[in-house]
């Protein structure tokens, strides 16, 4: 892993019960370490991924229902999302999500009581609050309805 480590969660990435680490470093890369046992880790494949954007916070949460955690980060002016199979993980279809300007902190929980988690972003460059809602699939001429099943809330 490339040195200057910035943010990092513990959340179990590939579904076997122990807590892997996702971390950020060198600005715009984000690592994931899977938790071997035994205080052992190995990156999990295709670790780092390039997110383009400096990296300012880190979640996890099951975005696509196939059970394994998914990356959440707060990249600048947008939300980028790394859908996980548990050895891997690409971008979602859609991601990054644009954000109010300077996205700096990432939270995830239902906001709507669809049972589906959403995301909230702040952002440092103004009052803006982002506010992302998944759907299970988005709705045919829905213009607020983002690619992957994200509709960003007005």
């Amino acid at each position: 892993m490339a040195p200057g480590s910035h943010f990092v969660i513990l959340a179990d990435m590939n579904g076997d019960g122990r807590p892997d680490i996702v971390v950020s470093h060198g600005t715009r890369y984000v690592s994931v370490l899977l938790n071997k046992g035994g205080g052992t880790f190995a990156p999990a494949k295709g670790s780092p991924y390039d997110l383009g954007s400096e990296v300012y916070a880190l979640a996890a949460a099951d975005f696509n229902r196939d059970r394994h955690n998914d990356i959440i980060a707060a990249t600048v002016n947008s939300v980028t999302v790394l859908l996980g199979d548990g050895a891997r993980f690409v971008a979602g279809p859609g991601s990054p999500y644009r954000a109010g300007p300077g996205a700096y902190n990432v939270a995830v929980g239902d906001l709507n009581e669809d049972g589906m988690p959403d995301i909230v972003a702040s952002s440092f460059g103004s009052n803006a609050v982002t506010v992302l809602l998944a759907q299970a699939e988005p709705k045919a001429g829905d213009r607020k309805a983002m690619a992957g099943g994200i509709t960003r809330a007005r």
